[in-house]
């Protein structure tokens, strides 16, 4: 983990298990059941996107949890018959399972992401009944897509549930958006490429927020994320760039240098 002034940013992948990385940011000789553990000697956290599919077994998990540091995070992104399929509606069984299965992360779970379909609109209540169903002490994070969920009264609800808004920069997502409902948030920054001052301008547009940890993952939509661009933001935050404003366009073209 690195602390940038009084936040603590907690940067990975989408992911860990990518062939192309061999040579690279893995030893060539390295095998593949050891990546994560070599992964977690170089970035801080993960996002687990494979249980939209399907959740692991307790013994998978418990076996990833003790391959990394008593620090290390993961972000998990919940199934999608939950959110896709049921549309959070009547999901008491399929929570019960999702609940069960991220406790054998114990300590190092970081938060699990529930990400909403493109065209699901806007339900306070919808929202509502599905957020009372969740432990409190599990930390979650919603991502919405539809433009109707970015109103006031959707973010009081997360806020009074503790829950983050997941913050990403596609291009309907402006930074703008970036509003603390909790004392923490969930970034996902979408592109394959970003330049210091893309990251820069991300770093201070999350540190106005004034919170206490930031999740950061990136999660290219048509390409493997790239282990540097984590190392950049994380060196970055260790040690403040100058930033220079008019060259940060959120959800715009990334510069590569």
């Amino acid at each position: 983990m690195i602390r940038g002034d009084i936040m603590e940013w907690l940067a990975g992948t989408s992911g860990y298990s990518y062939p192309s990385w061999r040579g690279n940011f893995y030893p060539e000789t390295l095998e593949p059941e050891d990546w994560l553990a070599a992964y977690s000697r170089q970035l801080p956290a993960i996002e687990i996107t494979e249980t939209f599919d399907h959740l692991p077994r307790t013994q998978v998990i418990e076996q990833w949890a003790a391959a990394v540091p008593a620090d290390f995070r993961f972000a998990v992104q919940a199934p999608r018959q939950i959110t896709h399929q049921l549309k959070l509606e009547n999901v008491e069984e399929q929570l019960d399972q999702l609940i069960r299965t991220v406790a054998s992360f114990e300590d190092k779970l970081g938060a699990v992401l529930f990400e909403l379909p493109l065209h699901l609109r806007k339900s306070t209540e919808r929202l509502e009944q599905f957020l009372v169903q969740w432990p409190h002490d599990l930390p979650v994070a919603v991502a919405f897509h539809h433009q109707s969920w970015f109103v006031d009264e959707i973010m009081d609800l997360l806020n009074y549930y503790d829950v983050a808004l997941c913050v990403s920069d596609e291009a309907a997502f402006p930074t703008s958006r970036a509003t603390a409902t909790t004392d923490w948030c969930y970034l996902r920054l979408r592109h394959a490429n970003y330049g210091s001052e893309d990251l820069a301008g991300w770093i201070q547009a999350i540190g106005q927020l004034e919170l206490n940890t930031c999740l950061a993952f990136f999660n290219p939509e048509d390409a493997e994320p790239i282990p540097a661009n984590v190392q950049n933001l994380l060196r970055l935050v260790a040690k403040p760039e100058p930033i220079r404003a008019s060259s940060f366009h959120p959800g715009g073209n990334k510069q590569t240098g």
